[in-house]
């Protein structure tokens, strides 16, 4: 069947979609469509759905099958899909003549309409402000205003947007740079299929922060798990001559654990550079199918300032869905939909064949509100029985309590310090417990640490000087991090100047126990160190600066942070209460974990842990229990030898002179 004809046939309804299989719902109300005009808004002609960001899932099918949008009645309806990237694009004819202006060319196009122009110059550094004009009957009108293009060294922006014309164009390529007697080269081509429009966030940076290897690290914490396609950095300042000028290369990700020892990969540039008297920037680093609810922005600082990045720009592939008379609505959109491609998954659409006819017709545009949890959706843990309290544990190890408050249902659980500082190794202590018919119950729960710290900054210290040594002594009590698990501790010095060792060490006993040690050249990072510790420190922690022959090193705040550790987890009425301490206990292992992700995403609400309170001393575990057991053995041990010996030495009574007697003892007088 030809798409025309597609057209012509009555709107069909999808197969039904059960309600109980999507998470998320949208309401898509069509008097808030700004661009609708009288049929759109009656709910007849061509409709176009923009699908909300905070809608999108992780690896979306291409015919989002994940989706569904309802009628007035809640019958799912028949839609094509329409997503983002135009990757696919074909060559448009197009016929290229001069004028009597060297900087001018004619440009038409006749064979089919053209999505953009591509401006050659022909050289592997250049910079032009292009000027396009689109013939009228009336003369010559301002299709696309003076726009910097540029191409340097295989990284530019060539394109000039024609938004699907044809005709007569005239086209201004003002060089910055002398001219070298080349014609500049055009082309036009359009896209393949058409494509939604990217959406773009621009979204604060919540932490900047300087990793050990010279790399800083910008998180961002996003509105909901996103899949993202592309990041753009606001560069306000910093670097070289005020952030004017840099070079740095880049990378992005949403892992939460980076070794602060080691140098990430990073694939990317940022550069911001003169070209021919013109500023030319290049920020966007595309990014392959990264999913998460954190982005993290990695910038080498190159042995310069760092970058003041205050936010950044995110980009998504736009999603829309095209739909033929939907009725006046309101229409509803779900989203996140678990069995994609089971027996009750929707069909693929017919209608995906008619989509270019159907986007010419498109009589108004609406985007979905903002994504609220669907009353009728039967989350799989439910279904599976893994959100309710689970098997019997035992209290009787335990050595601390805290109260975890929140309102009912899937939330998130910010560990708190005092807990980090409780826990064991591993955390595999934790037990989150509710009381059910008097008996103490597991609430499964997912534990993941997040890409953040919590700082405390400009601790108090002491500092004494040691020979060519400079001790400085930090009492973490009093910020409140006595034995919390530490994740980075940062140095300031205002010397431009220096190389010196550096020691961090917690003290055991009467001893330093060093936990990292490194080499700070003044040069390549300077103003500021951090170093990566990831692991207690207990009360003190001890920083050694080694000055060799030099005069010791002037050194300003002492900055401490901890990991942010979060629990997912379904809270019970009533609340629960998160224990802890028992050193013999083995991890906990839930078949909650096996949604990952998927839970993560729909955890929307927080509860918070409360004070932390003692409950008995710590047990002793099997191998402190193993280390006392050996030391008393060793201990009687020496005592016999001991005893033995002194036996040995005691004469027996009536011995003579070789049988027990010492020198000179029961010798003739």
């Amino acid at each position: 069947m030809s798409p025309l004809l597609l057209l012509l046939l009555p709107p069909a309804l999808a197969q039904q979609a059960d309600p109980a299989a999507f998470p998320w719902t949208s309401n898509v109300d069509l008097d808030a469509c700004v661009d609708c005009d009288a049929d759109a808004r009656a709910g007849w002609g061509v409709l176009r759905v923009v699908v909300p960001p905070s809608l999108r899932s992780a690896g979306e099918p291409d015919d989002a099958r994940d989706l569904a949008l309802l009628d007035a009645e809640g019958e799912a309806l028949d839609v094509a899909v329409l997503h983002g990237g135009g990757a696919d694009t074909v060559y448009v004819p197009s016929s290229v003549r001069p004028t009597a202006d060297e900087d001018v060319w004619l440009v038409e196009i006749d064979s089919r309409p053209a999505d953009w122009l591509d401006v050659d110059l022909r050289a592997d550094r250049w910079a032009a402000t292009v000027t396009v004009e689109e013939r009228t009957d009336s003369g010559w009108r301002t299709l696309v205003p003076p726009t910097l293009r540029w191409e340097l060294d295989g990284d530019g922006d060539t394109r000039v947007d024609l938004g699907g014309r044809t005709g007569l164009f005239r086209v201004t390529v003002d060089r910055h740079h002398p001219r070298r007697g080349w014609t500049p080269d055009f082309s036009t081509r359009a896209f393949e299929a058409p494509a939604a429009d990217p959406v773009r966030l621009t979204l604060p940076v919540t932490q900047a922060a300087m990793l050990e290897a010279g790399v800083v690290r910008y998180t961002v914490e996003l509105p909901g798990p996103l899949p993202l396609r592309a990041v753009t950095p606001v560069v306000t300042g910093g670097g070289g001559a005020d952030g004017l000028v840099f070079d740095r290369m880049a990378g992005a990700t949403t892992g939460a654990s980076l070794r602060e020892d080691l140098r990430p990969a990073l694939s990317g540039r940022l550069r911001r550079v003169q070209l021919g008297g013109a500023q030319v920037e290049s920020l966007r680093l595309p990014l392959d199918e990264v999913y998460g609810d954190t982005l993290v922005l990695l910038v080498d600082s190159d042995g310069r300032l760092p970058l003041e990045i205050p936010e950044v720009i995110v980009e998504l592939d736009g999603l829309e869905l095209l739909v033929r008379d939907p009725g006046p609505g309101p229409l509803t959109l779900l989203g996140g939909g678990e069995d994609l491609y089971g027996e009750g998954a929707r069909a693929v659409s017919d209608l995906q064949a008619a989509t270019p006819e159907l986007v010419r017709l498109v009589g108004g545009t609406v985007v979905g509100g903002p994504p609220e949890p669907h009353g009728a959706y039967v989350p799989p843990e439910h279904r599976a029985g893994l959100a309710s309290p689970g098997a019997p544990v035992s209290l009787v190890g335990m050595t601390w309590s805290a109260p975890v408050e929140g309102t009912p249902g899937l939330v998130r659980i910010e560990l708190s310090d005092a807990v980090l500082a409780r826990t064991t190794a591993g955390m595999d202590d934790l037990r989150l417990v509710a009381t059910v018919d008097g008996e103490d119950r597991q609430v499964p729960y997912l534990l993941r640490r997040r890409p953040l710290d919590r700082w405390r900054e400009g601790l108090a210290y002491s500092r004494d000087e040691d020979g060519a040594t400079s001790r400085l002594q930090v009492p973490l009590e009093a910020a409140g991090l006595a034995d919390a698990p530490v994740s980075r501790v940062r140095l300031h010095s205002d010397a431009p100047l220096f190389s010196r060792t550096v020691t961090l060490s917690r003290v055991r006993g009467a001893v330093l126990d060093p936990l990292r040690t490194v080499t700070w050249q003044g040069g390549e990072r300077p103003g500021v160190l951090a170093l990566g510790v990831d692991q207690p420190v207990g009360q003190t922690l001890v920083v050694e600066v080694d000055n060799g022959d030099d005069p010791p090193l002037p050194l300003g705040a002492v900055d401490v942070a901890t990991p942010v550790y979060e629990l997912v987890a379904w809270l019970p009425p009533g609340g629960a209460t998160l224990y802890g301490g028992d050193a013999e206990l083995p991890p906990p292992s839930y078949d909650l974990s096996l949604l990952g992700e998927t839970l993560e995403r729909r955890a929307l609400d927080t509860a918070t842990v409360g004070a932390v309170q003692t409950l008995r001393a710590a047990p002793v575990s099997t191998a402190e229990r193993g280390l006392v057991l050996g030391g008393l053995g060793a201990l009687v041990a020496g005592l016999g030898v001991l005893v033995v010996g002194l036996l040995r030495a005691v004469p027996e009574e009536g011995a003579g002179p070789g049988e027990g007697a010492g020198p000179g003892e029961g010798a003739p007088g």
